[in-house]
């Protein structure tokens, strides 16, 4: 599938989960909600672990998580606000799970980038 007809998936940073993965297909969406119980401290080990050692910040609270299979055939989860319909705009967990398999651009913002429209459908 040609780049500019995919949708693109932003990253922050660079997740160890990536594997330098550029690209992946939407797998599932599951609705999870995330607590201070330590239920989920494995699953937030595995998806906030940046490549220089960080951890990306996890609130308690509803969340999105998103499954692909990148372009290397390895699987990776991705963990998103879950935020409501707003006007014109879906549900994140509608707007994703009606994207199940799509094909994705995956994009990781480096310090200092100006968000770009740049090709491709953001989301």
């Amino acid at each position: 599938m040609p780049e500019e007809q995919m949708y693109r998936i932003r990253f922050s940073h660079d997740y160890v989960k990536l594997h330098g993965q550029k690209k992946a297909v939407l797998l599932a969406v599951v609705r999870i909600t995330i607590d201070r119980s330590g239920r989920w401290d494995k699953l937030l080990d595995y998806d906030t672990l940046t490549v220089d050692g960080s951890r990306y910040p996890i609130k308690p609270g509803r969340y999105v998580q998103l499954v692909f299979c990148g372009d290397a055939g390895i699987p990776f989860t991705t963990i998103r606000p879950d935020t409501p319909a707003k006007g014109e705009m879906a549900a994140k967990f509608d707007y994703y799970n009606n994207l199940v398999g799509q094909h994705f651009r995956i994009e990781i913002k480096e310090a200092g980038d100006a968000d770009s429209p740049g090709n491709g459908r953001m989301v």
